[in-house]
């Protein structure tokens, strides 16, 4: 739900005619990006809002029927009609898309490329959070949030970069993870001792996410790539419903952005090219 964020960031990129040749999403931000390639504005804000309010995405009784909170089956395959999401407008964008997820076994991430056959399941797994969600099945492995090994897909894209690089953060700048308390820790340790490659990343999360923006501060601080950052910390729920708290975090990305336009016009400027 914090992924609104980002809704509204994206849809500033739409009124500015800005869109990527390559582009990369973590968990919600897959589902934001694959909404925003189709040019429909506001379509990543109509997602978030109707999985907020609809029983059959998000419901207890899905730990019976899915083994989770979420049904992203149902969210694919019934949802887009009622929606407008076009996957047919996704799929001819140019832009090479990658949803990122975790690959349990391996304890790294994966890429799942919209042109793959597996595309839509990479993308539940992209959004499977720990303890919500049972782990995906895909390629023979099993899969889930890519925010496991890599909250923000930044050293993906560093390393497949063609262009001028943004980033899109849902958490405010300076933002930094705490070590898990020694109950959800021992929880980690039993519901993952089959993939022990990523027992330490489950328990302590704060490893891999404060060196990244650690990271991710400094490239913006030198000018090797723009940062986008909440002006104010954004306090949501991961099943937030209400949809006046979401319109109120969408506004704010979409208030941002706007603020920052000249700078990301100019940073754009500076490369002789449009691209992102």
């Amino acid at each position: 739900m914090r992924g609104i964020y980002a809704a509204g960031v994206l849809d500033a990129f739409i009124e500015e005619g800005l869109y990527p040749s390559l582009a990369f999403g973590t968990s919600a931000g897959s589902l934001m990006t694959a909404n925003f390639l189709t040019g429909d504005y506001q379509g990543a804000k109509r997602t978030v809002l109707a999985m907020a309010a609809d029983k059959e995405f998000m419901a207890a009784r899905n730990f019976v029927k899915t083994g989770g909170l979420f049904d992203f089956q149902y969210l694919f395959d019934v949802a887009p009609e009622r929606l407008g999401f076009s996957k047919e407008k996704l799929m001819a964008s140019p832009c090479r898309f990658y949803a990122v997820a975790t690959e349990l076994e391996n304890g790294c991430s994966a890429l799942f490329e919209k042109s793959d056959h597996d595309f839509w399941t990479g993308i539940a797994a992209s959004c499977s959070l720990p303890l919500l969600c049972r782990p995906v099945e895909a390629r023979g492995n099993h899969y889930l949030d890519g925010g496991v090994v890599s909250p923000i897909a930044l050293r993906e894209a560093l390393s497949m970069q063609e262009g001028p690089l943004l980033v899109i953060s849902t958490q405010a700048r300076g933002y930094r993870k705490k070590a898990r308390a020694p109950r959800a820790s021992s929880l980690m340790n039993r519901l993952f001792a089959s993939y022990p490659k990523v027992i330490d990343y489950m328990r302590h999360p704060e490893k891999v996410y404060n060196s990244l923006f650690d990271e991710l501060d400094s490239l913006n601080d030198k000018g090797d790539l723009l940062a986008i950052y909440p002006s104010k910390s954004i306090a949501i729920k991961a099943t937030e419903r209400d949809p006046e708290v979401l319109n109120a975090i969408y506004a704010l990305g979409h208030a941002d952005a706007k603020s920052e336009m000249k700078n990301i016009l100019c940073f754009l400027s500076k490369t002789r090219t449009d691209r992102i």
